[in-house]
């Protein structure tokens, strides 16, 4: 069974839908999940909901025979040359260079200290701004 890349807020996965895509499902937990089905106005919502859990994607409110799951694993994937020998691409590994980790660090912490720098709105002279 392939393992998905743990990120620093659990696995990553990037997005659980229907097979075409056209419909998403929404990341909870078992805890939150059960909290919403008490609810009194859970009737009335529609969203479908998936959470992951020891390995396994558990999806509790839709009747699919199927889903699509764009994550990252953490095997290399290798390539398929015909239908008949190629395994589902959720058991394939991808393969992702270990220089890239420090990069996309590099970025992350370079757009975060440029939305931090904020600047500070000027001090109040008690004039009308309307003026």
């Amino acid at each position: 069974m392939p393992s998905i890349l743990d990120g620093m807020f659990g696995p990553i996965i990037r997005t659980v839908s229907s097979i075409d895509g056209s419909i998403e499902m929404f990341r909870t937990d078992p805890g939150t999940w059960v909290s919403m089905t008490k609810s009194t106005t859970f009737k009335y919502n529609k969203r479908p909901y998936f959470w992951y859990l020891n390995g396994y994607i558990y999806v509790p409110n839709v009747d699919w025979d199927a889903i699509r799951m764009e994550a990252i694993f953490e095997n290399d994937v290798p390539t398929c040359d015909d239908d008949t020998s190629c395994e589902p691409i959720q058991n394939q590994p991808l393969n992702i260079p270990e220089y890239l980790y420090s990069e996309v660090e590099q970025f992350v912490i370079k757009e975060l200290t440029m939305s931090i720098q904020v600047p500070v709105d000027g001090s109040d002279d008690s004039q009308n701004v309307l003026r």
